[in-house]
């Protein structure tokens, strides 16, 4: 895993979902063939939407 990656599992066990979600595309920009970040991602855009949705 790449260090964005680390910072965005990292922020997504905080519950700093838009955190999580901003470090991930930087990976993805890096690295679009990142399956694991395109994953983490999507949990983490869900998680965020139930967050917001409260």
């Amino acid at each position: 895993m790449s260090p964005l990656g680390h910072r965005g599992r990292e922020a997504r066990y905080l519950n700093r979902f838009e955190e999580a979600i901003v470090s991930y595309d930087r990976a993805l920009a890096f690295k679009p063939d990142y399956a694991e970040a395109h994953s983490n991602r999507g949990n983490s855009l869900r998680k965020s939407a139930r967050a917001q949705a409260g």
